[in-house]
């Protein structure tokens, strides 16, 4: 607690996003696709949990477990809310996590999953702007010279934080770690982004 001021997670900033929305008795009924049965997307929100998208009123992705299923686990499950046409919030739009089986899809592909089935998704995360604009609202809108954003994925870390007009650091580290310079310059023109600095990892 003692190496940050702030701690901010997309999880939080659609929380209160659905906390505005949404009233007490509302009661509107949530798919949450979370890992490990974590609930801490919706607590304290008037949603009431339902495991089937075919009676579901909005969709949440706040977390994958492509370590223990394959994405067609996942399509029959969001298959009958994107055939009705529901709201899917992805909280996390990391689209490749780490686990100790190794890399494996993560919420972002889920959420481009439901896409494919012609749902729509509203992304909270890097490189999304609304992140960024909730971090620097908490800091008191400094100069943007003065922040960096940190991160392994250049499509995500690097990508959002160029187009929020920041300085980007890049971990070579973490997803990247097996990856060549010439693979990462790759990414680079893929995204359209180039890191302003280069770290071995990320620690002091």
């Amino acid at each position: 607690a003692g190496s940050w001021d702030h701690f901010l997670s997309s999880g939080e900033v659609a929380w209160r996003m659905l906390a505005d929305e949404l009233h007490d008795g509302a009661n509107a009924r949530c798919l949450l696709i979370a890992r490990d049965g974590d609930r801490s997307a919706i607590d304290g929100l008037p949603l009431t949990l339902t495991d089937s998208g075919a009676d579901a009123d909005i969709v949440l992705l706040s977390g994958s477990e492509g370590d223990r299923y394959d994405l067609d686990h996942y399509h029959r499950l969001l298959e009958p809310a994107a055939a009705r046409g529901l709201r899917c919030i992805c909280t996390n739009p990391d689209k490749v996590m780490l686990t100790t089986a190794g890399p494996r899809f993560g919420a972002g592909r889920i959420a481009e999953l439901y896409a494919e089935m012609g749902g729509t998704v509203e992304w909270i995360g890097k490189p999304f702007p609304r992140i960024y604009e909730a971090a620097l609202a908490l800091l008191g809108n400094p100069a943007p010279e003065r922040v960096v954003c940190v991160g392994d994925s250049i499509e995500h870390d690097i990508a959002g934080g160029r187009t929020a007009g920041l300085n980007t650091a890049l971990v070579s580290t973490g997803i990247l770690e097996t990856s060549t310079a010439t693979e990462r310059e790759r990414l680079f023109a893929e995204h359209g982004a180039a890191p302003d600095f280069l770290l071995p990892a990320f620690a002091w």
